[in-house]
């Protein structure tokens, strides 16, 4: 018990490892292929991505509680998640729409040219929220992987997602010349790749596999309940870790915004 413990203790240091590694060479090549500017302008459409993915109230601590407890079969938790990410992957998607028709000023930079505030890319934000269904997938099935004790499996998700999307950045921006369009493709790839290897590495899972594939209405309440009650801490964690380069990004710009999260990562 003690050896398995400590070799998932080490996998997952060693993933995550492997992991900030990739996003360093992930933003030292868009930084090389695009300049400040375009690295600046794709750093500020991920972060609204992740600010509008907290429309989704954490579900993986509630997940491995009901496990831990076994008052709920894995396979019925599988299908809850599937339901939540895309109940609250459309959340997100009309979040945005409404940002976009009522208060499109939120979306605005100030230009390192003129010093006048032009909007970001709204197509291209909207490309990256359409998958938000799909990308919350390594969210809610991630965290069954969790309470269900396969690390390799979750933390292999966790590699494709990454991988996919240095191998991507090669392809589109590097390769191809894509610029910001290429650098959205790819973290579309890879954010889709992610959510879809936890999807089908819960499916395979030996307790999964037997069904029964039927919802819970009663059981979801439940989860959102219990993920309500913990989800200030994660907006919370959010505004500390994330909101400055929204704030960088209105005041500054893409470029100086650009340097600020190399600094960041760096450090």
């Amino acid at each position: 018990m003690a050896v398995s413990v400590i070799r998932t203790i080490v996998g997952t240091i060693a993933t995550k490892g492997a992991g900030f590694v990739i996003t360093l060479l992930v933003g030292v090549a868009l930084f090389r292929a695009m300049g400040p500017e375009g690295k600046g302008e794709v750093d500020g459409l991920i972060t609204w991505m992740m600010l509008l993915l907290l429309t989704y109230p954490s579900l993986e601590e509630p997940q491995l509680y009901l496990l831990g407890r076994k008052t709920a079969a894995p396979s019925t938790l599988l299908v809850n998640a599937v339901f939540a990410a895309l109940l609250f992957g459309a959340a997100a998607i009309g979040v945005f729409e409404l940002i976009v028709v009522y208060r499109p000023e939120w979306l605005e930079y100030r230009e390192t040219k003129t010093d006048a505030f032009r909007s970001l890319n709204v197509d291209r934000l909207r490309l990256l929220i359409l998958i938000a269904p799909i990308a919350l997938l390594q969210k809610t099935c991630g965290g069954l992987l969790q309470g269900l004790r396969d690390m390799r499996a979750f933390n292999a998700c966790f590699l494709a997602q990454n991988g996919t999307l240095l191998v991507l950045v090669g392809i589109f921006v590097l390769g191809l010349g894509r610029g910001v369009d290429g650098a959205i493709m790819a973290y579309v790839g890879g954010f889709s790749v992610g959510g879809l290897c936890a999807l089908g590495l819960a499916l395979r899972h030996p307790q999964v596999r037997g069904g029964p594939y039927r919802p819970s209405l009663g059981l979801l309440g439940r989860l959102v309940g219990s993920g309500l009650r913990i989800h200030g801490g994660v907006v919370a964690a959010w505004v500390i870790i994330e909101s400055d380069k929204l704030i960088v990004l209105r005041y500054g710009s893409p470029a100086e915004l650009a340097l600020y999260v190399l600094a960041v990562a760096l450090t």
